[in-house]
């Protein structure tokens, strides 16, 4: 039997005599394979930690702890002076039940803290400051809290009851469709943005904590309160303490590690996946291998997955799920633009700036009064937004002519050009990984990719190959390396998904190192040069200077992209050097002159070093 699979089974037999009370050690599990102890006693530990296991001969004597599926005893007939009217639901952190609020007559859902949290008197002084802390948000996409309170040692929280449901039950019928995906994750990273700029660090993103409210599927991100119950950071909960749901939680959550709202885009990256392509990204059989998965597993590219997915919604998916947080996009903000303009949404719409804060302690009616006040001023701003953003900013004071509106000016272009290389992962998985991931470099001779492509509306795109010889070649709409095969009618297009024509990925060709170059052209109207002013574009290039088997530097309009919250280019040298990859640019632009958007890449090839 592989030693993996020796060691999940062990785990596995470790965690159901946990739960049974038994007192089985991992020593016990080894006497046949003793060699295999500590690697045991590490999977135990991770485990442990993770769902909080600690054994009451390991606490102080006055410190009783409730094991996972107790429950505390509950004023079943009322909680804090709400009736209890029936279980809606409940998960790992909390269970929901429809109340009444018999002091305003309506109905309302309280969220109760479970046993095993509730048992921890830390926990729970975490729960009731941290809840409080979310009551004081107001936001579009956040569920509002009406109150936080204890009755009998049972923190608990009242929300509105709404109406829906939630994105895992949607889930449950498949994918969603792809602007409706971009919709529903630009809405909850909104809300998420909201919390972020208040300090709040979700823990828990995933399809059940997000609400699809009739009757417009609003998105409100729930369990704020909770998901923060058990963080350490301010020394109320054991060191080490983990909290959130392993299959969308981020790698260093995972580990225990202090996290920041980056952790949340990881989740979210993982609810963003599941919505994309039916599947979850990392779930599995077992707890050890979705946390193994958590760490070590690189999913393939949604649009890899399902090709309905557009690239664009493929690869910020990707940046999201990056293993280290410093890869990720830096703002929840920033996610929820970029997924705004997928959607079809103006980019910055309800940005989190809009919060409204109150303090804390604003009780009864007039926090009521408040979040209504607050809410009637947010719909009178957003009108007069609305009313006004086309004027310019000294409109307000100098009187004009009435004018009639002419035509809006046209949306510049955007896309993006990349190679997604053939790869095999740790378990033996094939897949392909974009250039900037770890695995996709060094690029070998006899390596196969892909070449992706993509505007973000119907354009004429053109490829060009530039080799490590300073050759330049078409790629596309031509057949690939070869000029003359330019078709006579061409079709604008959003996305270009190209490989061999004999059906198999690219192949990197020669034994010598040197740096290529992948160059991306978009029009909204036909390319009219003929073919000789095309070929004059890429006569007399130099080769690039061969500068390490790492190097990869992305270009916008014909310049550097520093970076854009993923790419952060790698070169062993000035990139801005008179023979170096800014130099093909800037030469590649004198010949090509004015274009509506430019893409490339310059990228190493070791050849068969």
């Amino acid at each position: 039997m592989p030693i993996d699979t020796w060691l999940e089974s062990a785990l596995d037999a470790w965690q159901e005599a946990y739960r049974r009370g038994n007192d089985l050690s991992p020593a016990d599990l080894c006497r046949d394979r003793p060699d295999l102890l500590p690697a045991l006693e590490q999977r135990v530990a991770v485990v442990r930690k993770f769902l909080g296991f600690v054994r009451p001969k390991e606490r102080g004597a006055d410190d009783t702890v409730s094991r996972p599926g107790d429950t505390l005893p509950l004023p079943w007939e009322s909680l804090g002076g709400y009736r209890l009217l029936g279980k809606l639901g409940g998960g790992g952190m909390g269970d929901v039940y429809r109340a009444e609020d018999p002091k305003l007559g309506r109905e309302v859902a309280i969220k109760v803290m479970r046993a095993e949290m509730a048992a921890s008197p830390n926990a729970r002084e975490r729960f009731v400051r941290e809840a409080r802390a979310a009551a004081a948000l107001q936001h579009d996409h956040v569920v509002p809290i009406f109150h936080v309170g204890e009755d009998g040692g049972v923190p608990y929280l009242v929300m509105p009851l709404l109406v829906g449901q939630s994105l895992e039950a949607r889930l449950e019928a498949g994918p969603l469709p792809q602007a409706e995906a971009a919709r529903i994750g630009h809405e909850a990273a909104l809300g998420l943005a909201a919390a972020h700029a208040a300090g709040l660090v979700h823990r828990d993103v995933k399809p059940a904590n997000l609400w699809l409210e009739d009757p417009n599927r609003r998105v409100k991100v729930l369990d704020f309160g909770l998901a923060r119950a058990a963080d350490g950071a301010d020394g109320l909960t054991r060191p080490g303490g983990i909290l959130g749901t392993p299959a969308y939680m981020a790698p260093e959550q995972a580990d225990g590690h202090p996290v920041d709202a980056r952790a949340d885009l990881f989740s979210l990256g993982a609810t963003l996946y599941e919505m994309a392509t039916g599947q979850a990204a990392f779930r599995r059989s077992t707890l050890t291998a979705t946390l193994r998965a958590v760490a070590d597993h690189h999913p393939p590219a949604p649009h890899e997955v399902n090709p309905a997915v557009p690239a664009a919604l493929s690869d910020l998916i990707m940046r999201l799920l990056a293993k280290q947080a410093a890869d990720r996009p830096t703002t929840a903000q920033a996610v929820a633009d970029e997924l705004g303009r997928l959607s079809g949404l103006e980019a910055g719409a309800g940005r989190a700036e809009t919060v409204e804060w109150r303090p804390a302690r604003t009780r009864g009616r007039a926090r009521v009064a408040g979040a209504a006040l607050v809410l009637l001023l947010a719909v009178g701003v957003a009108w007069m937004a609305t009313r006004t953003r086309d004027v310019p900013n000294d409109a307000a004071f100098t009187p004009a002519a009435p004018e009639q509106p002419g035509p809006a000016a046209p949306r510049p272009l955007t896309g993006s050009v990349d190679l997604l290389v053939y790869r095999t992962d740790r378990t033996g998985r094939e897949g392909l990984v974009p250039l900037d991931h770890p695995l996709a470099m060094p690029l070998r001779q006899g390596d196969q990719f892909k070449i992706v492509a993509e505007a973000d509306r119907p354009s004429y795109l053109y490829l060009f190959w530039v080799d490590e010889s300073g050759v330049g070649v078409p790629v596309y709409p031509w057949k690939p390396g070869e000029w003359g095969t330019r078709p006579a009618a061409e079709q604008p297009v959003t996305k270009l998904n190209l490989v061999h024509p004999n059906g198999k990925g690219f192949e990197v060709t020669g034994d010598r190192e040197g740096m290529e170059t992948i160059l991306m052209l978009a029009r909204s109207t036909k390319l009219e040069a003929s073919e000789g002013d095309i070929k004059g574009w890429f006569a007399g290039l130099k080769p690039l200077p061969f500068r390490g088997e790492q190097a990869r530097v992305w270009f916008e309009d014909f310049d550097v992209l520093r970076s854009d919250g993923k790419r952060g280019f790698t070169y062993g040298g000035d990139v801005s050097e008179p023979d170096g990859p800014r130099g093909l640019q800037l030469a590649l632009k004198q010949k090509v002159g004015p274009v509506e958007l430019a893409r490339a890449i310059s990228f190493a090839r070791v050849g068969n070093k």
